[in-house]
This record gives structure tokens, sequence and C-alpha cells, in this order.
């Protein structure tokens, strides 16, 4: 015979000993409080939950199986619709909008004294720190990571960071969103250079030597093996756009858009199927421009083939 024990305390300070008692071959069940016989039952051999009040209170009391065994739980149901909890919910929204009120006046009022503030030693603080860097920075190479925030939208939703080493010691600094912006055709984060960013990317970083955690990363300047994933990106979209031509030749293009307009020439290939609207710097009528200027055709001649 199973027995357990509970000990319930009232709104008002009453206490009440529930008690239950289980035979765990037979099944029979019997729950009282105190003296009095809350409810009785037969042959429980499988998980139930039983219902009852103790003065105003609605209690729950769980026979759970598993296996041969049996477990039992006793809790207070505090979600239905009982006038003790409707009487709890009406305070609660009283004392919750009190409490939003005065927090919502306390906080207006600090926020007026210190955005001010905020705001000027924030522009300080940066100027501060690019005069810092261009003086005394030291330069190292950072690496791209980018983790998922959330599953409802995981391209606009990443998490990106770029982390680096000095003096054996890893920093990882988050890295603000109003620096990229989502291509709904590529579903890919692009930087300002037009040109899309991926895990592992590395670029150039400058830190202070006395605190490495102030860095900026540049993004115009990829190492080299970043370097050749953009133009293996680049070559990859532009075939795309044109199949007709050769895997080494949409390469070679590429290399040729690189060497006479740098990371801006590999962004206008990159988005050489890009209408105007959708990205006014890159799109279609840049890479038409680049192709067709005297320089580009020259060198893509020599290297590649007439177009």
């Amino acid at each position: 015979m199973n027995q357990f024990k509970w000990t319930f305390i009232a709104d008002n300070g009453r206490q009440h000993q529930v008690t239950l008692m289980h035979g765990a071959r037979t099944g029979h069940l019997l729950v009282y409080c105190n003296t009095n016989i809350l409810l009785i039952d037969f042959k429980v051999l499988k998980t139930s939950t039983y219902s009852f009040f103790l003065e105003e209170e609605l209690c729950e009391l769980i026979v759970e199986r598993e296996a041969d065994n049996f477990r039992y739980g006793f809790k207070i149901n505090r979600e239905a619709d009982t006038p003790l909890n409707q009487r709890r919910k009406d305070q609660s929204k009283k004392h919750l909008w009190q409490s939003l009120l005065f927090m919502g006046s306390m906080l207006l009022l600090i926020s007026l004294i210190i955005v001010g503030l905020t705001q000027y030693q924030r522009n300080k603080s940066e100027r501060d720190l690019l005069d810092s860097l261009a003086r005394s920075g030291q330069e190292t190479t950072a690496r791209i990571l980018m983790a998922p925030a959330s599953q409802a939208d995981p391209v606009a939703e990443l998490d990106v960071s770029y982390f680096y080493f000095v003096n054996g010691r890893a920093y990882s600094i988050p890295q603000s969103r109003d620096v990229l912006t989502e291509n709904p055709s590529t579903q890919r984060l692009e930087l300002a250079t037009g040109l899309p960013l991926e895990i592992g990317d590395e670029f150039l970083l400058r830190y202070l030597p006395g605190d490495p955690t102030f860095s900026k990363i540049d993004y115009e300047r990829p190492n080299p093996e970043t370097l050749q994933k953009y133009l293996d990106r680049v070559s990859t979209t532009y075939r795309a756009e044109f199949p007709e031509d050769s895997p080494e030749r949409c390469r070679c293009l590429a290399e040729v858009a690189y060497e006479i307009k740098g990371l801006a020439g590999l962004a206008d290939f990159y988005h050489a199927g890009t209408p105007v609207e959708a990205n006014v710097q890159h799109n279609r009528h840049s890479f038409l421009r680049l192709i067709r200027d005297l320089p580009f055709q020259q060198k893509a001649a020599q290297k590649c083939g007439s177009l």
C-alpha cells in the first residue's frame, strides 16, 4: 500500500493535511483531507488526475504510472476559471498597471535626463576610439561567426560576430546589423561593399594594444583566402546569370573585374542580374558599364579571350 501526505495552507492561513492511500496491486485509491474523505476510486492502474476543492482552492492530485511503479503529485491549479483565481487575476492586473504607470513615469524622466548625455558620450567615445586606432592601432585577422537567433527567419535573425587573437587570447565582438543587409534573391547577408558575408570569412582588424577589445574590422580588406572565396562566389553567381560561359572563363572575368575595380568590380559581377531598384550601387547597369569599359575589355581579351 503506497501512502503519501501533503500539507496544504489556504490563503486564510488554515492548514490541511491531504493523505493518499493507493494499492499498487489492486489500484484501489483513497484520498482524505484531515478526517474527511475526498474521493474513493477503484482499480486505478494507469495515469489519472483528480480535481477537488479545498476551501476555495482548486487542487489536483496526479497518479502517474511508470512501468510497474507509481508516482504521485499534488498541486494547486491557478489557471482554471474559478472565483478565487479570477480575483487573483483582477488583483494582479491592478497591481501590474499601477507598477507599470509608476515605472513608466520614472523611466521616462530618467530617459529624458540621460539620453542626451549618453548620445554625446557615445559619439565622443567612437571618435576617440577611431583616432586612437588610426594613431597607435595594430593589425591582425578577424574571422566571421554566424549563429541563428531564431528559427522563424534564419537569415534575418542571424547573430553575426567576429573573433580574433591577441597574444594568445581570443576576443569575440558582436557585429552590428546596420552594416549588413539581406539579399532576398540569394538569402545571403551582404556587406556595404555589395559582396556576400559567410561564416569563416576573414578580414583585417585594427585593435588597441593596451585594450584589444577596442577594435574595428575592415570589410574592404579581406585576407587572401577570403578574396579567393569571393572570386569563387562571384564566378558561381555570374555563371548562373550567363550559363553559356565556362567556369574557367567566369573565374577569369571575375579576376579581371577585381584587377580593374577592386571589390567594387567583384560586387558589380556578383550583382550582374540585380535590378537597379534592388541595389542602386551594384546592379545590372553597373555590371554592363564595367564590361563595356575599354580597359576591362582589353585586359579580358588578353587574359580570358574576347567578350
